[in-house]
């Protein structure tokens, strides 16, 4: 109808608009704008996990400024061991995070009802993927590409799970957090993306065994960015909301797009680094 027509056309609007900014501040010459992009992301979703997790206006002004201050702390100290020991702290919590959503679906909710360790939770969601982000894009010889290739990732993986699982879904894959999610959806993702990481693979002439341990991250990531989804489901569902907020005319917040960005990129970047011995 009219309405859902109408609909689509903003979401289609603003995830141009969108798409179209970030794109640019990749490529821009000078890559701190990337990082001050991602930075006001940042700050916005840091509003929009607070209320989630319950907190009072006041204290959502406080939480904001906590975390920018956070992000300019961590990336003065981002070449020191304080990077390493920041982003697998990342990937930790995203398995701590994939036990917790595991044991919701089957009829444990493990998750802390205290506001804030809701809101200490948020830093660990938050600051790690934006310092991997930053720290991909720029510290890594082909970081520019890098970030495209997992941005086109992840945004493929939700479409190709969305339109998947339109067409095929068929069983639920977590019904008790995310009743939309179908593992036919999640499979279609997986082929959309292994066909583009076949593609990113020939377009940087990888050879060897690194292509296979290539393939299996680029898994591992699509599976990140689906727990991170799943997360931030499992968040607003506590909370009672649909969407973490209402700033993106047709999207919700900007967690609700980011959500998944935030577990692919520490999990992206720490396999990057074991691919390369570094860790």
């Amino acid at each position: 109808d009219k309405a859902r027509l109408g609909m689509l056309k903003d979401r289609l609007i603003i995830a141009a608009i969108l798409i179209s900014v970030v794109i640019y501040a990749v490529l821009a010459e000078e890559k701190i704008w990337f990082a001050l992009l991602m930075a006001v992301f940042i700050t916005l979703a840091a509003r929009e996990w607070a209320n989630l997790s319950g907190l009072q206006p006041q204290y959502c002004v406080i939480y904001q400024a906590i975390v920018v201050i956070s992000m300019v702390v961590v990336y003065q100290f981002s070449n020191t061991i304080l990077l390493y020991i920041l982003v697998l702290t990342g990937v930790i919590w995203w398995v701590c995070g994939f036990v917790l959503v595991i044991l919701y679906q089957n009829g444990w909710n493990w998750i802390p009802s205290n506001q804030f360790v809701k809101a200490v939770i948020g830093m660990l969601v938050l600051i790690p993927a934006w310092l991997s982000i930053v720290v991909l894009h720029e510290r890594l010889p082909d970081g520019v590409k890098m970030v495209l290739f997992l941005l086109l990732l992840v945004w493929l993986a939700d479409t190709a799970a969305y339109f998947a699982g339109c067409r095929w879904g068929k069983t639920k894959l977590a019904s008790r957090i995310s009743p939309g999610k179908t593992w036919e959806g999640i499979a279609g993702a997986f082929v959309a993306c292994a066909g583009l990481s076949v593609g990113y693979i020939m377009l940087i002439y990888m050879q060897g065994a690194g292509v296979f341990l290539f393939l299996f991250l680029c898994l591992v990531t699509v599976i990140a960015s689906v727990l991170g989804d799943l997360l931030e489901s499992l968040f607003k569902r506590l909370a009672d909301r649909k969407d973490s907020g209402v700033i993106l005319l047709g999207h919700g917040g900007v967690m609700d797009r980011m959500d998944s960005l935030t577990a692919a990129t520490p999990v992206f970047l720490a396999g990057i680094w074991l691919l390369e011995g570094k860790i």
